[in-house]
């Protein structure tokens, strides 16, 4: 792998890809639950209470032991689910569930891949005892089996099965706003409970903090032109501004390059051949690969960003004698508070050696 002119500063790549939004990790923590489980049982509680005074006594202690309910509006309906959720599972493992393990919301289930692999956001330690509930393949008796009494996703990622789950437990559907992350987070506290609110306004005032103190330690270095690219193989991914990573960015006050600038929200992404890798040029390059899983080269650099560093062209960049930054694709792509707090992580690095 070159390594000459230019800084590689490459974060362990270990992606898979998902059906239920755009990218996701995890762990094995799939329950032991017949494929016959009864879903209506697991959901309900199950079981024939015994008629009389005794099973009218019971029925008035299980109703003073129901949980406080509120109302939730969200992208699919309204719902009402419970002020303080006990078990909850997401059916997001890329943006809401490394949301919930940073806030220390407990979650009892999540779709995860059957094999352990560790990622930036989330850490087997992260995992543990989280169970799967099937990726890339939903199974819904596993998330009966899980006994929610929250099932919380983003809209995209529900909207097919929202039914269904909601026959379950109490269903969320969070609407993913693409141009803004910080709104996103605050819609899944929201839709979570008070206690999610607090913690998630806490987080978000803390990254502000934090991205006030690098601002000022960068100094002058702000002003350099930031580009960040995904590579795809033939073709190259510039992420504009609008886009999770280059929203980050811009909240830090990097410039971008000229060719990368654009006021339309609309245009998240500008997709170009290898022919065309002028338009990635800038003071400093963060990229990262495809992030399908098998997509390594068996080094450090997913093989689809060394073929940019490969490319005759590339020698020709100013960037090619600046900074180049390899980078997770998950973190850098997949949005959510944690994500953004590694972003910051990566800015601090890249920076702090030169």
């Amino acid at each position: 792998m070159k390594r000459q002119g230019f800084l590689i500063r490459a974060i362990p790549l270990l992606l898979v890809a998902i059906t239920i939004t755009l990218a996701a990790c995890g762990d094995d923590g799939e329950p032991a639950v017949p494929a016959s489980a009864d879903r209506a049982t697991v959901a309900d509680g199950g079981g024939d209470g015994a008629i009389g005074d005794d099973a009218a006594s019971g029925d008035e202690a299980d109703r003073s032991a129901e949980p406080a309910m509120r109302t939730v509006e969200h992208a699919l309906g309204v719902t009402e689910v419970p002020v303080e959720p006990q078990r909850i599972v997401v059916m997001d493992p890329g943006t809401i569930l490394p949301t919930f393990v940073a806030l220390g919301i407990p979650v009892v289930a999540a779709p995860l891949p059957d094999e352990p692999f560790p990622t930036a956001l989330l850490s087997e330690e992260d995992l543990a005892g989280i169970a799967s509930v099937g990726l890339p393949e939903l199974s819904f008796e596993l998330v009966a089996a899980a006994e929610p009494d929250l099932i919380i996703g983003f809209d995209l990622g529900l909207v097919d099965d929202y039914d269904t789950l909601s026959a379950i437990a109490p269903t969320v559907a969070v609407e993913l706003d693409l141009n803004d992350w910080r709104t996103t987070a605050e819609r899944i506290a929201g839709a979570t409970g008070p206690d999610a609110e607090v913690a998630m306004a806490d987080a978000l005032a803390a990254y502000d903090a934090r991205v006030a103190d690098l601002r000022a330690a960068l100094g002058d270095a702000v002003d350099r032109e930031v580009s960040v690219v995904r590579a795809l193989g033939q073709n190259v991914r510039i992420h504009t501004r609008f886009h999770f990573a280059g929203q980050v960015i811009d909240e830090v006050g990097f410039p971008r390059p000229e060719a990368q600038r654009t006021d339309d929200p609309e245009i998240r992404q500008i997709q170009i051949s290898l022919e065309e890798l002028d338009l990635i040029d800038g003071d400093v390059l963060f990229i990262f690969g495809a992030g399908r899983l098998g997509s390594l080269g068996g080094g450090e650099v997913d093989e689809t960003v060394q073929a940019v560093l490969d490319h005759p062209l590339f020698p020709g960049l100013d960037v090619a004698t600046g900074d180049v930054v390899v980078v997770d694709p998950l973190g850098w792509q997949q949005g959510g508070l944690p994500a953004a707090n590694l972003i910051l992580d990566d800015i601090e690095a890249a920076f702090a050696n030169g």
